[in-house]
């Protein structure tokens, strides 16, 4: 199993203490990622970007929690087309910054622009990108695999896996 853009490594902690298999973490950032993770002896990390630092294991199951908001459309394609050429007959995106756009969100969000063109109000900080299940379905399969599931944990979290059949 895989886990890309491990973060702090905690997801992948709790996984490990009911997985039996190998578990190879990656992420990229630099300092203290590590944290959860350091001394679990069940856990490879490995330090750097996805597929860079993999050495040609085989890995028949992998999943990103909560990364997919840094990637705009391309970076998202391209990230996915790596996974899928890597290759990964099973991918989960679990987490993902779904876009529940709505006449009240959409017309909250219009009035701030409109507000801040006119420099009343700062639009604020941009918080990464957010998809339709639309644009997650049609990323999945323009990366290549061939089907996909996905669907709502009961706590709202959108989650999507792209399949090689």
């Amino acid at each position: 199993m895989l886990s890309i853009g491990c973060g702090l490594g905690y997801v992948e902690d709790i996984i490990s203490t009911s997985w039996n298999g190998e578990l190879i973490a990656v992420e990229p950032a630099k300092s203290g990622v590590d944290r959860w993770i350091r001394d679990n002896k069940k856990i490879i990390f490995k330090n750097g970007y996805f597929p860079d630092v993999m050495n040609g294991e085989e890995i028949d199951f992998a999943y990103a929690n909560a990364i997919d908001y840094v990637f705009n459309d391309k970076e998202l394609h391209n990230f996915l087309t790596n996974v899928y050429n890597y290759p990964i007959r099973e991918f989960l995106l679990i987490s993902a910054s779904l876009d529940v756009s709505s006449f009240e969100s959409d017309t909250k969000y219009a009035i701030k622009k409109l507000l801040s063109i006119l420099r009343l109000k700062r639009m604020g900080q941009f918080w990464g990108y957010l998809r339709t299940t639309k644009e997650y379905r049609k990323a999945i399969l323009n990366a290549g695999f061939t089907s996909y599931e996905d669907g709502f944990l009961d706590n709202g979290q959108y989650w999507i896996k792209g399949k090689i059949e």
